[in-house]
């Protein structure tokens, strides 16, 4: 099933069939290209404003550049936790401790969110660094939840968000 770059079909009597749903995109449109006639599949209509769920995780990997993080596929961390459905949107920063970083913090907390998740550096200094951005946004810190993700291969660093959403649900 050449069509669909994600995986989600499979031959069955020379026909498509689902068989990955949790694979398929949201608006990627492959298989409106190759599975049916032209629009036969119906997509959920995109609000103009679309609203952030209630919980998201954001990781930060510094600048991606620090041995630390050498050993994680950040992409597949965000994949993984994301297919998962156990937070309502996964985001990446490059570094949050510069200002953009603040900026950034202060968009995506401008929006009802009850819990953030952040995976990155030490928890600790995560607390120090993004206080003034929590405050200008006027989002509680005390609904930010860390968790250090430094060198951990893949594997660990999904585990380390299961257990850190788990644990502050």
């Amino acid at each position: 099933m050449d069509f669909c770059p994600h995986d989600v079909f499979e031959e069955k009597d020379g026909k498509p069939v689902v068989a990955n749903p949790e694979e398929c995109v949201d608006f990627c449109k492959g298989c409106q290209k190759g599975a049916c006639d032209y629009e036969a599949i119906s997509y959920k209509q995109v609000k103009e404003e679309v609203k952030m769920g209630k919980k998201g995780l954001i990781m930060c990997v510094c600048q991606g550049t620090c041995p630390s993080f050498g050993d994680m596929n950040t992409m597949e961390v965000l994949n993984a936790i994301r297919r998962e459905n156990i937070v309502d949107f996964v985001a990446l920063h490059p570094q949050l401790c510069a200002d953009d970083g603040d900026a950034f913090l202060e968009t995506i907390l401008s929006d009802k969110i009850d819990s953030l998740y952040v995976a990155g550096c030490d928890p600790k200094m995560q607390t120090k660094m993004f206080k003034d951005a929590f405050s200008r946004a006027g989002y509680d810190i005390k609904n930010m939840y860390s968790v250090d993700i430094r060198n951990q291969n893949t594997e660990q660093v999904i585990a380390s968000i299961e257990k850190l959403v788990g644990e502050y649900k």
